[in-house]
């Protein structure tokens, strides 16, 4: 299961539809909704729906699906510090995101079900503090 996991954390933080620094973010576009690759395809049973970069509070925020075996809220739910801890480990050791980092960029994560994506798994926010 912890495999799963790590692939899972991972796929969502490395294949997500990710764009430039906040400067770079186009002012037209509603809400900078990052939508060029959009929704990824799935792979370790998650799927990147949108990113949204919220440039009040520099946070780049993904909107992800569980599916398949992970859409599942009592797995999610015994696994929840896990899911977090590796996200934490996953944004610390990306050499991808050095700039967002160092330019004090905050990650936020929200994983809704695929089969009822009204209802959230699970959720989590990471600031320049935890990194």
């Amino acid at each position: 299961m912890r495999k799963i996991f790590v692939l899972l954390i991972g796929a969502a933080l490395f294949t997500a539809c990710n764009e430039s620094l906040e400067k770079n973010e186009p002012k037209e576009r509603p809400k900078n909704t990052l939508k060029s690759f959009c929704p990824t395809p799935v792979s370790n049973y998650t799927r990147t729906d949108s990113v949204v970069f919220y440039p009040e509070t520099k946070t780049y925020h993904y909107y992800c699906s569980f599916v398949d075996r992970m859409d599942d809220a009592e797995i999610i739910n015994q696994n929840k510090q896990a899911i977090d801890e590796m996200l934490l480990k996953a944004i610390i050791q990306s050499t991808e995101l050095k700039p967002y980092k160092e330019a004090g960029f905050s990650f936020a994560y929200t994983c809704h079900s695929d089969k009822d994506p009204k209802k959230v798994l699970f959720e989590a926010n990471y600031t320049k503090k935890q990194y």
